[in-house]
């Protein structure tokens, strides 16, 4: 079912894009965009389990991630960028490959109509935690993103986010898995438009 919403809404935000004013590529951030980082950041997540009216939280845990970021939609202003937004911590735990994302929609509103310029940004949408390469179960639940940067060069920037999300998970048996999860991030990101 997320999934399906995520599909929709980057298929929504791409149509938006394609269809606004200007081609994009043209160096003004109006039109088209499309964009992507890395970086690397921390993670840092605590469980809740519910069952039979108990609770029993863990300790938290904080693990060094790498980050990527990948953005596409639409510039609707010289300041202002709308978009679809997938932003994922990688990190390890107990040798096994672990994400923690952010996908839904994204705004970025520059201060200056052209380069150099400070930013600020943030994004609401799903957020999960899953190992992609293992036959684990996934979690999805709400998340926001909150942050700020610094286009140093046209289409380059400096950004550094915060991520909270909530990703829970029902097994058949009646139990709940809810984590308490937030990452920091800190990146270089370049946008095409």
């Amino acid at each position: 079912m997320c999934r399906n919403c995520v599909c929709m809404m980057l298929l929504i935000l791409l149509v938006l894009g394609l269809t606004m004013k200007g081609f994009g590529f043209d160096g003004k951030r109006g039109g088209f965009i499309i964009g992507g980082g890395v970086g690397a950041g921390i993670t840092s997540y605590t469980g809740t389990v519910e069952y039979l009216g108990m609770q029993i939280t863990s300790d938290r845990e904080t693990k060094f991630s790498g980050v990527t970021n990948f953005l596409i939609g639409g510039g609707v202003s010289k300041n202002l960028l709308l978009y679809y937004t997938n932003k994922v911590s990688w990190f390890s735990t107990d040798e096994v490959i672990t994400i923690f994302g952010l996908s839904g929609l994204g705004i970025t509103y520059y201060f200056d109509p052209k380069a150099p310029s400070p930013l600020l940004k943030g994004g609401l949408g799903f957020s999960s935690f899953m190992a992609p390469f293992e036959d684990y179960e996934d979690y999805w639940g709400f998340g926001f993103s909150l942050g700020a940067g610094y286009e140093f060069s046209p289409h380059w920037s400096v950004e550094a986010d915060i991520i909270m999300g909530w990703p829970s998970y029902d097994n058949p048996f009646g139990a709940s898995l809810t984590l308490n999860t937030f990452a920091v991030q800190i990146g270089i990101h370049g946008v095409a438009y």
